[in-house]
């Protein structure tokens, strides 16, 4: 049901009507009486009663040859079973908040409103943040908690004031810890990388969750390991868990690997009890993960999550790109949380890279700033959507794929008594997933 053109390095979806058979480069018309289902690869008879023009990608009565109204049925069962909505966000790291903190209060309120302030904006119930290092790790450097291991300030940096901001508009907010980087006494006393899963390390995850609470941030309900690294031996992840637990953080739960999927993960959540336990309310969390459904992560008992989706480009292509990922992620993969990068485009100019974000703030000393397309796609589920509701179960029909093309995500609250349907018909390239853009 899908081609690639001659020299093309990636797979296309056929439009609806139309079809491809293996190993061909183009796509044909069905005849007259006959349809094809979007990236069907086949034609099909039309139904008694029922009629299909040449080229069109479903069944009506009468036949309208110049425009083609498909007439799709759907039950939408709120009994149905389904997974719960952990919740979607944006992540600030790599420096890409720094001028934020700078912008006259009357701009900063109205930038921080537009992002966090619930059914208003992006309405974000989750933020992700980096735990600063004091090294580069994108566009900037975001400071340390401890520079030393004798060092401690938790006054340093701006994103425990941003959490605090997020916070006074959302006391629901869901926060995400993660370190992209350390400083290079973790590990011993010059620093070693083979060491880097050390009690030094706990020791600074620790010290960080403390500061979150002693600086008003509040409570830190997800945890990660690094970014996009080795998430180490499970018994450096068993001892991280107990070191939580004693210091009082019990409530906060564990993320791995933040980076490519690793099916040990789930393995030694089955087979070591120990380990289950330190993962207990955790989740697995990809990057960008296009078409990876790993039904096994939730069969584990653990949540499956997008913890960093591609940047989002503020244009409407990006905006049709993450509208699309919202829902798709759900119906692809059976992913019930996702995070893109970067909550605001707030960097020095001059610093190279693409300006992805949900909102441009980039002029404190002007006070001016530019709220992009992805913010009002985005509020097509934040804003009516709150996290612990339920999302129905692609299989049970009430969750799934348009036929001409697009998808529609069915959420209903815990006490089943109201429903949020959110349906996406949504163009524009998404710079890694190539081939997943809708049918026209």
């Amino acid at each position: 049901g899908r081609h690639a053109s001659r020299g093309s390095d990636h797979c296309q979806s056929c439009n609806a009507g139309r079809f491809s058979v293996a190993g061909s480069s183009e796509c044909q018309a069905c005849s007259a009486g006959k349809f094809a289902l979007f990236e069907s690869g086949h034609c099909a008879w039309c139904a008694a009663g029922r009629s299909a023009a040449i080229g069109l990608g479903g069944v009506g009565s009468p036949p309208q040859p110049s425009r083609f109204e498909c007439n799709e049925g759907f039950t939408l069962d709120g009994n149905a079973s389904g997974r719960t909505y952990d919740g979607h966000g944006a992540i600030s790291a790599g420096a890409t908040s720094r001028l934020l903190f700078d912008y006259p209060s009357t701009y900063q309120e109205q930038i921080l409103d537009f992002l966090f302030l619930p059914k208003f904006g992006a309405a974000f119930p989750v933020l992700k943040v980096e735990i600063g290092a004091d090294s580069q790790t994108g566009y900037g450097t975001e400071p340390s908690h401890m520079h030393r291991r004798s060092d401690l300030s938790c006054s340093r940096g701006y994103e425990f004031w941003l959490i605090r901001e997020a916070r006074h508009r959302n006391p629901k907010l869901l926060v995400y810890g993660l370190a992209w980087s350390v400083p290079s006494w973790i590990g011993g006393p010059l620093g070693t990388t083979g060491a880097f899963h050390s009690q030094d390390y706990i020791n600074y995850l620790v010290a960080w969750l403390r500061c979150a609470e002693q600086t008003g941030a509040g409570a830190v309900q997800y945890l990660g390991n690094r970014n996009e690294r080795a998430w180490g031996p499970p018994e450096w992840t068993i001892t991280l868990r107990r070191s939580l637990d004693a210091a009082g953080f019990n409530h906060t739960r564990l993320i791995l690997p933040d980076g490519e999927y690793d099916e040990s993960i789930v393995n030694l959540t089955l087979t070591h009890p120990a380990f289950a336990e330190a993962m207990e309310g955790g989740a697995v969390g990809v990057h960008h993960p296009c078409y990876l459904p790993r039904h096994e992560v939730q069969l584990a008992g653990l949540k499956y999550w997008d913890t960093e989706d591609q940047g989002v480009r503020g244009d409407w292509a990006g905006a049709g790109c993450w509208g699309r990922t919202l829902n798709q992620n759900f119906v692809k993969n059976n992913m019930t949380s996702m995070s893109a990068r970067s909550l605001v485009w707030s960097v020095y100019g001059g610093v190279s890279g693409d300006s992805d974000g949900f909102i441009d703030a980039v002029q404190p000393w002007s006070g001016n700033y530019l709220v992009r397309s992805p913010i009002w796609v985005t509020a097509h589920t934040t804003q009516f959507v709150d996290v612990g509701w339920v999302m129905l179960d692609v299989l049970t029909g009430s969750s799934g794929y348009l036929q001409r093309g697009g998808s529609y995500v069915t959420y209903v609250s815990p006490e089943r008594n109201q429903f949020v349907l959110v349906v996406e018909k949504l163009h524009g390239a998404c710079r890694m997933c190539h081939a997943e853009t809708t049918a026209a």
